[in-house]
């Protein structure tokens, strides 16, 4: 997939110039535009594009309203759309949560969608009860989740890592174990369940534990890049174990 996380300031000056002053309109025009270049480019290249909703976010209103561009534009091309927004809360919260983003919300006694991606991420530490309105929205509307599970920053090992004393294991394999629990109801055709997890590539060894706990899962990688991790050894012989067989 691609990730789309705009960034004005690193965008080239063709798509900026002629803009006038830094409007609201102008700041959603310039994110829309670039994002029309490279949905083209992309496009039968890739299924699924990943928008960042913190990168869209830090525009105020301008960029919320060029992520529905985006949104739409992505779906116009046929790929899919798996918005990178890390949401939850309490339970009644979550549903809102899970309405904007997968299913739909009444408005005046019409339903209406707001962005209706395809999929969208979340974090699971406040319980089993804030990822099942996740859940069933994926049930109900043919959506899809990525449940954060492992992930690629140094600091992850503060708290994911952490021994349960009633398990002796690490947190993050229970939160596996509570990902597969949810994802068996939802399994496809392929056998493959459309509740996956975000694993980052970063740390290979706890990758190929997480893979071995959620056989039937999608699963988004993380770290590439910048954060170091490669396609190459020690990490390519990781990856390659993550295809069930």
């Amino acid at each position: 997939m691609v990730g789309l996380d705009p960034r004005i300031d690193l965008m080239p000056a063709f798509v900026k110039s002629g803009r006038g002053a830094p409007t609201a309109e102008a700041v959603r025009s310039v994110i829309a535009d670039f994002h029309e270049l490279v949905l083209d480019t992309v496009a039968g290249l890739v299924p699924a594009v990943k928008p960042q909703l913190a990168f869209f976010e830090q525009y105020g209103a301008a960029g919320i309203l060029a992520f529905e561009d985006t949104v739409r534009a992505a779906k116009e091309r046929g790929l899919l759309i798996i918005a990178d927004a890390k949401r939850n809360d309490i339970s009644s919260t979550a549903e809102a949560y899970a309405a904007a983003f997968l299913g739909e919300t009444d408005v005046l006694g019409q339903p209406q969608r707001a962005f209706d991606a395809d999929s969208v991420t979340v974090t699971p530490y406040l319980g089993r009860d804030s990822l099942q309105p996740f859940v069933d929205a994926c049930a109900k509307y043919k959506k899809g989740l990525f449940v954060v599970l492992r992930t690629s920053n140094a600091g992850s090992r503060d708290f994911q890592d952490l021994e349960l004393r009633s398990t002796g294991k690490p947190l993050y394999e229970k939160i596996a174990e509570t990902i597969r629990e949810f994802g068996r109801p939802l399994r496809g055709e392929s056998g493959y369940s459309s509740i996956g997890a975000v694993i980052g590539a970063t740390f290979p060894e706890e990758a190929k534990r997480s893979r071995s706990l959620l056989p039937e899962a999608f699963i988004l990688v993380t770290g590439y890049g910048a954060q170091g991790a490669r396609a190459k050894p020690p990490f390519a012989s990781t990856l390659m174990g993550w295809v069930p067989s």
